[in-house]
C-alpha cells in the first residue's frame, strides 16, 4: 500500500514538473499603482474588509454561542463577550480610513 502511495506522487510530481513555466504565455504585470496615494486607498479598503469579516464571524460565533448556551451562565457570557468583540472589530473597521489618513500625513502624500 505505502509503494503504491510512493509511486502515484512520483508520478504526480513527473506531471506537475513538465508544466513547466517555460510554456506558459508571459504575462505583463497587472497590478502597479500609479500613485502612493492610490496604493494607501487599497490598503484602506483591504483593512476594511478584512476587519468586517472578522468581526461578523465573531458575531456570527457569539451569537450562536449564546442562542445555544441553553442556560449555562459560562456559555452565555462567553457568547455576550464574542459580540462585544465583533462590536469592537466594528468600530476599528470604521476608523480603518482614519489610520489611512494619519499614514498620508506621515508619508506626505
Amino acid at each position: 500500500m505505502r509503494t503504491w502511495l510512493l509511486v502515484l506522487s512520483a508520478i504526480a510530481l513527473g506531471l506537475l514538473g513538465m508544466a513547466s513555466s517555460a510554456q506558459a504565455d508571459p504575462v505583463g504585470v497587472l497590478a502597479l499603482a500609479k500613485s502612493l496615494e492610490e496604493v494607501l486607498s487599497r490598503i484602506q479598503l483591504w483593512l476594511l474588509g478584512i476587519f468586517a469579516a472578522v468581526a461578523t464571524l465573531f458575531l456570527s460565533i457569539g451569537g450562536a454561542r449564546y442562542s445555544m448556551s441553553g442556560g449555562d451562565p459560562g456559555e452565555a457570557a462567553k457568547g455576550k463577550l464574542a459580540m462585544k468583540c465583533a462590536g469592537l472589530g466594528y468600530l476599528v473597521a470604521l476608523l480603518a480610513p482614519l489610520v489611512v489618513e494619519i499614514l498620508k500625513k506621515i508619508v506626505g502624500a
